[in-house]
């Protein structure tokens, strides 16, 4: 039998469980993004390459499996995270065709799932990267989650 000091502390653990995944819910997961070639003491500069993207959970960090051009994509949506960005406004911040923006963000989607998954999150990808539809019936695309920026030389 457990005793009642027992019993609090898988209670308290519980409780602090709970209270992580209901935080993780409404701030979304935590990405860290790492650019490379960056000129010392300098601002993120065009000649800078998005190297990867991580997401970081319970310490650990999980690859986003993304191509050049997607880790581009994923980080213009990190910088652009509070307002639903266009495939106009993504194709004019990025230089990716307008007419790619819709499929690129299924295999952004894609890439987030298998990252979610291999992290243990209990998430779906579309809560992740979201999509929402304008008035003016274009579909504006927006990252909820925290982000971080990690440079380095090589």
């Amino acid at each position: 039998m457990y005793g009642s000091e027992a019993i609090g502390k898988i209670i308290d653990e519980l409780e602090l469980l709970e209270a992580e995944r209901h935080q993780l819910h409404q701030r979304g997961p935590h990405f860290r993004i790492i650019h490379r070639y960056r000129e010392p003491h300098s601002p993120c500069g065009v000649h800078e390459e998005v190297a990867v993207v991580f997401l970081v959970q319970a310490g650990r960090a999980f690859q986003v499996r993304l191509g050049t051009i997607l880790s581009i994509l994923f980080d213009f949506l990190a910088r652009h995270n509070q307002l639903a960005q266009t495939a106009k406004q993504i194709a004019k911040g990025t230089g990716i065709p307008r007419r790619y923006v819709r499929v690129y963000m299924d295999r952004v989607g894609a890439a987030l799932a298998t990252a979610l998954r291999e992290a243990g999150l209990d998430m779906e990808p579309d809560a992740v990267l979201a999509s929402e539809d304008t008035a003016m019936n274009e579909t504006g695309y927006r990252l909820h989650g925290t982000f971080e920026w990690l440079h380095t030389k090589e």
